[in-house]
């Protein structure tokens, strides 16, 4: 696939997740987005798991505890993101409709 094409396509797969929910985009229909997150997930567990990392970094593994802290900040962050589009497409929506 030529560059521009592949550059095209992942532009508007980004204008979408902009103004459309994750959900309605699909989770995972950006191959870029998915690759990226993959790799970083992969290093940030390396870094806090492997033991040169560690010392390497200063670093030290965390629990069950911290895992869950990082999850439920990670969810809410998604949901209100979330809501807040939803209510950005209803108002944008809701003015077009006004300006008729």
């Amino acid at each position: 696939m030529p560059v521009s094409r592949l550059s095209t396509r992942n532009r508007n797969a980004q204008i979408d997740t902009l103004e459309r929910s994750a959900l309605q985009v699909g989770l995972f229909s950006n191959s870029a987005i998915c690759f990226g997150v993959a790799t970083m997930a992969v290093l940030q567990l390396a870094l806090i798991y492997v033991p040169l990392m560690n010392r390497l970094f200063a670093t030290a593994p965390i629990g069950r505890r911290a895992w869950l802290e990082i999850s439920s900040v990670g969810l809410a962050s998604w949901l209100v993101v979330g809501l807040e589009k939803r209510y950005l497409n209803r108002h944008k929506k809701s003015k077009s409709s006004d300006n008729r």
